[in-house]
């Protein structure tokens, strides 16, 4: 027994040294692309109408946070995220939990009722258990649909910036539109 738990620990050491080198070989590689953009964004082999260098997007983006409009973009966006969680994410979520709700053993309920267990009892500990399940689902199958619904009002909105808010997809098309990269990739 000794053996077995001593070389499971082994076999997880060495898994635990491979996933560490492997994220520092990764954490590497980006680094030296990320030098290699500056780079050659700096002596002019990259077009800066179409690659804007990572020290230019960092600039941008300390200076829109400065400023104030990358939170103002952001709180137009998030809402525009809430209320499609609210929209679109309340139907799976209620079908679920009423669907799981209806799957409840009957033979629960009758188990219940002879041992005299409480409505608010019954509750906590039948129903809520049970259905934890589909709940967890449903909100699993209302995120994504809120995000799909997101993504649609966001790109319908990007080209002429909604009634009266912009939000981050406008002033990332009108970026596109006058080539200002680093506009685009600061905001996103």
């Amino acid at each position: 027994m000794v053996k077995l738990i001593s070389g499971a620990r082994k076999v997880l050491d060495q898994r635990m040294v491979f996933y560490g080198r492997l994220y520092e070989v990764i954490l590497l590689l980006c680094v030296v692309v990320l030098i290699a953009w500056q780079s050659l964004g700096s002596i002019g082999i990259l077009p800066a109408q179409f690659f804007s260098s990572p020290l230019l997007i960092v600039t941008t983006f300390i200076d829109l946070v400065q400023s104030g409009e990358m939170t103002m973009y952001l709180q137009i966006s998030l809402t525009r995220a809430l209320l499609g969680f609210a929209l679109c994410g309340f139907f799976p979520l209620y079908l679920q939990t009423f669907l799981g709700l209806r799957n409840v053993d009957k033979k629960l309920y009758n188990v219940a009722r002879i041992l005299e267990i409480g409505r608010l009892e019954q509750i906590t500990k039948l129903m809520i258990q049970s259905v934890l399940q589909n709940i967890l689902l449903g909100i699993r199958l209302a995120l994504s649909a809120a995000w799909m619904c997101l993504v649609v009002a966001e790109l319908l909105g990007a080209d002429r910036g909604g009634l009266h808010d912009p939000g981050c997809p406008f002033i990332h098309a009108n970026g596109r539109r006058i080539h200002r990269h680093h506009h685009f990739c600061s905001r996103w």
